[in-house]
């Protein structure tokens, strides 16, 4: 059985003794152990030292009013501030060996969706899904690195926008080359499942650029809907950002600044459901988010 003693504090010394010492056991073992600071003086001058916060809060701070209002015009895209977005920028800017300061684009920010294909005729196909109802993380507010499953219920109404930034330099390594980004909407008439997809054809070669299409209408009620990259026949990069998919009021592209896109999600997060499945990932293709200097 647990012996257990007490002590009595002098008056005066309770704040002291509380601050140095916690009760870490109540029932099994019971006793008290130091109470360590989360960080101490010694580490916190060590990561301050490590840190990049000074260096990206200099560098902000040298800037002008107007490049102040262009990252902030760019930030806004990802719900972020201007000093955010370009803390993001260059801290993976810094980790990925590139020197100077990166220019804010409209059409990219920090990192960036890539589709690599090495292999000749091979046919890719990655797929975000929209059931009606699914579970996604967010984040716990004040928590660092803490995120909490959040349940949705996706109303689907038309008109839908769907569109992207993209950068492509593929080649053509088949006899029927395509490259496609598009929506497959499934929809319910007469008792019947119906298919339809609606496509935009994206070139094989082009610096950044905006696109984007609009579902007016569907044929019967829609149950869900599916949004997908499709390549065939081509080899080489495709570079993507700023992902929409813009319907009752907001835009539903999960992990649209495309910061983790090859992220996959297991337990306990089993039930979250992954920003992109792969459909056809063939031998000598791959997907990931990357930070590049274009």
């Amino acid at each position: 059985m647990t012996k257990v003693s007490y002590i009595n504090i002098s008056s005066g010394l309770e704040d002291l003794y509380f601050k140095n010492v916690k009760q870490s056991d109540r029932f099994v073992h019971s006793h008290v152990s130091q109470n360590r600071p989360f960080v101490s003086r010694k580490k916190k001058l060590i990561l301050k030292d490590r840190s990049l916060m000074s260096l990206i809060s200099n560098l902000w701070k040298s800037f002008d009013s107007s490049t102040i209002e262009n990252w902030n015009t760019c930030g806004s895209l990802n719900n972020l501030s201007g000093f955010q977005l370009f803390m993001r920028d260059h801290s993976s800017r810094v980790k990925a060996g590139l020197t100077g300061v990166a220019t804010p684009s409209l059409l990219h920010q920090a990192k960036v969706g890539q589709i690599e294909i090495t292999s000749d005729s091979v046919y890719f196909k990655i797929t975000q899904k929209h059931p009606h109802n699914y579970w996604t993380l967010s984040k716990t507010l004040n928590k660092k690195s803490m995120f909490s499953p959040v349940f949705l219920s996706e109303v689907f109404s038309l008109p839908l926008t769907f569109g992207l930034n993209y950068s492509s330099s593929l080649e053509v390594s088949g006899s029927n080359p395509s490259l496609k980004f598009f929506v497959t909407v499934r929809s319910s008439y007469q008792g019947v499942d119906r298919y339809t997809d609606f496509a935009i054809d994206l070139d094989f070669s082009s610096n950044w650029v905006n696109i984007e299409s609009v579902i007016e209408t569907t044929l019967g009620q829609i149950i869900s809907y599916d949004v997908s990259f499709e390549i065939k026949d081509l080899k080489g990069f495709l570079f993507f950002d700023n992902i929409k998919i813009y319907h009752s009021g907001q835009n539903w592209a999960r992990d649209f600044s495309c910061e983790n896109i090859e992220k996959k999600h297991y337990f306990p997060f089993d039930k979250i459901i992954d920003s992109w499945v792969d459909v056809n990932v063939p031998t000598g293709s791959s997907y990931c988010s990357v930070y590049k200097d274009f």
